[in-house]
């Protein structure tokens, strides 16, 4: 077992909710005295004596956040009481919350179904009422993942949106009994479950090994329980399909079923330490799985860290019904304002109807570029050498797709391991263009050009504009070559203006650690030739080949990185390796000249 890594603190909470409270600038939040004996935070603008709303006071365990504290502001909560992490805050504690924001509208405590919380919650209201104000309390519980209990179900993610209905309501000046039945209707119309690739860490408590590389949990809590039961891991569209289906899908659970054609709010909850891209992408099937699989319309989609658990990579799918019995302007208590920092700004919006609504007219197509050079440029390609410089282009993309986890081995020494896998994401990309037809393969200029656009929008990255450069370098080089000298003269220039130019925008030079030192002894070894018999012509180009591997492999000795990612890594960690672009560099021209040999 190892221990979870975490910054450590004296007292990780109280030092949170300070740091917290500096943060407030927009809507200032104080601390309750004495503190840190009691930890909760309310609003500053909150007096009891002057203040004619309801109350709302919701709390628990630490170690959710943005969870209670991130939605105290105006528009929802009054007051967050915290507990230590995965722990109850004490009755003393609610306590104090209740008497510092309750005034003649009364108090509302929004509970989740904890057995800790419960009692705690409960013993500050029945002490609060002996004393003459009106407290009432609101138990959240909407887990689906777990057969009927005594204990009832877990209240998660979904009790936010119980917040922010009973907040917008309270802010309209509605009653306590109005906005405790308004709480009630909302936590009884939704449900949710949970999916994690790993448990949490407690600060300071070991790691668990609970679940391996190659398994996620369903139906997990927020407090590190075990879960329904495992699975292995799958894609981001069945874990979102699994979700989805488990709260919604008739007979999936007993508490909560979403009929074809109900209207319902989308949540999608990041648990603590899903990445953003992982979020929005697991949004996004879950509300194409909702839309199309279920048959739902989806009037809001809500995405984010509404209720964590720490550092758990994982997410869970709250459905709440927009017509919520009771309260039928669900929708728009959700849509009116509110400052709680946490609360999703750009909420009050259904999302597009259908993927078409997704995407705007970016003007011209961009495609592989057709255009022919002008006149006087280079000549035309003939049959037999629009097929070899065809099979030049797509045996180019085999060796680099080849290539494709060696160079990502490679990467991963000095930075995020990609470089094998944007190359061969592009080689593919350009070998689809050229098997499509794509490619205009009529002078070796509009060739060179339509190598150049293939890589624009196919491969992303640094190598995707080195090469985009270097093959547009080319292409006008060709274009501007003259008609009397060879075809191989006017491929060794093109060749020398493109490394030209990566030279010129990139600023690397020989023995800088990059592609450049595998190209510029082979593009120099062209220049040199005077071959022109296609025996002659192969044997040039092998020979340039040795010399750019030779280049390639003189990298390893080069741990002084001057330029890219290479160049922030101790040198210890890339000696005996050589430049990942540097070695493409090489599969890409091994690949042109068995590929030219094999067309002609």
């Amino acid at each position: 077992m190892t221990t979870g890594k975490h910054f450590s603190d004296e007292d990780l909470v109280s030092s949170s909710l300070l740091g917290l409270v500096r943060c407030s600038n927009a809507a200032p939040l104080r601390l309750l005295r004495p503190f840190p004996e009691v930890r909760v935070v309310v609003r500053a603008d909150v007096e009891p004596a002057s203040f004619g709303r309801v109350a709302l006071v919701s709390g628990g365990g630490s170690g959710h956040e943005p969870g209670q504290v991130g939605y105290v502001g105006q528009g929802m909560l009054t007051a967050a009481v915290c507990g230590d992490v995965f722990a109850s805050p004490s009755a003393e504690a609610v306590y104090r919350a209740i008497k510092a924001t309750t005034g003649s509208a009364g108090c509302l405590l929004i509970v989740m179904n904890y057995t800790g919380d419960r009692l705690n919650f409960g013993l500050a209201a029945e002490r609060a009422k002996a004393e003459g104000l009106s407290v009432e309390m609101v138990v959240v519980g909407e887990d689906v993942a777990l057969p009927r209990k005594k204990t009832g179900r877990r209240g998660l993610a979904g009790t936010v949106a119980v917040h922010k209905a009973c907040g917008a309501l309270a802010e309209r000046g509605a009653s306590l009994e109005e906005v405790k039945a308004a709480g009630e209707a909302v936590a009884a119309s939704m449900g949710t479950m949970g999916v994690s690739l790993t448990t949490c860490t407690i600060p300071g408590q070991p790691a668990s090994g609970r679940l391996g590389p190659t398994e996620m949990e369903v139906g997990l809590g927020i407090h590190g329980e075990p879960g329904r039961e495992k699975r292995p891991v799958a894609s981001g569209r069945d874990v979102a399909r699994a979700m989805c289906d488990a709260v919604a899908k008739p007979g999936s659970n007993e508490y909560f079923e979403a009929p074809v054609g109900e209207e319902v709010v989308l949540l999608v909850n990041n648990l603590g330490a899903t990445t953003p891209i992982e979020m929005t992408m697991l949004a996004g099937h879950c509300l194409d799985h909702c839309r199309g699989g279920l048959g739902l319309r989806v009037s809001r989609l809500l995405v984010g860290p509404f209720k964590t658990s720490l550092d758990m990579v994982g997410a869970s799918v709250s459905l709440i019904r927009a017509n919520v019995p009771g309260v039928g302007d669900f929708l728009e208590l959700l849509d009116a304002p509110t400052k709680a920092p946490a609360w999703p700004k750009d909420a009050g919006r259904e999302p597009p109807a259908s993927l078409e609504e997704c995407f705007r007219d970016g003007g011209e197509d961009g495609g592989p570029s057709t255009r022919r050079p002008a006149a006087g440029g280079a000549p035309d390609l003939g049959d037999g050498e629009r097929e070899a410089a065809r099979g030049a282009i797509l045996g180019a993309c085999k060796e680099v797709s080849a290539c494709r986890e060696l160079c990502d081995g490679l990467d991963r020494l000095a930075g995020d391991g990609d470089c094998g896998s944007t190359l061969a994401k592009g080689a593919a990309g350009i070998a689809a263009d050229v098997e499509g037809g794509k490619f205009d393969f009529s002078t070796g200029s509009s060739l060179a050009s339509c190598i150049a656009s293939s890589v624009l929008r196919h491969m992303g990255g640094t190598s995707g504009a080195i090469y985009n450069i270097f093959f547009q370098a080319a292409s006008t080089s060709l274009g501007a070559s003259e008609g009397g000298g060879s075809k191989y003269e006017a491929f060794a220039a093109a060749m020398a203006a493109g490394l030209k130019a990566i030279q010129k925008y990139g600023g690397a030079q020989p023995g800088d650690r990059t592609l450049v030192d595998a190209l510029h002894p082979f593009v120099h070894s062209l220049s040199a030739s005077s071959a022109t018999t296609p025996e002659a012509i192969e044997a040039d180009l092998r020979k340039a080949l040795a010399l750019a591997e030779e280049g390639a492999e003189g990298t390893k000795a080069m741990t002084d990185a001057i330029l890219g990612r290479a160049s922030y890594v101790p040198e210890k960690d890339l000696e005996g390796n050589a430049d990942p672009g540097a070695v493409a560099a090489c599969a890409w021209l091994k690949g042109m000249i068995e590929g030219l040999r094999q067309g002609r």
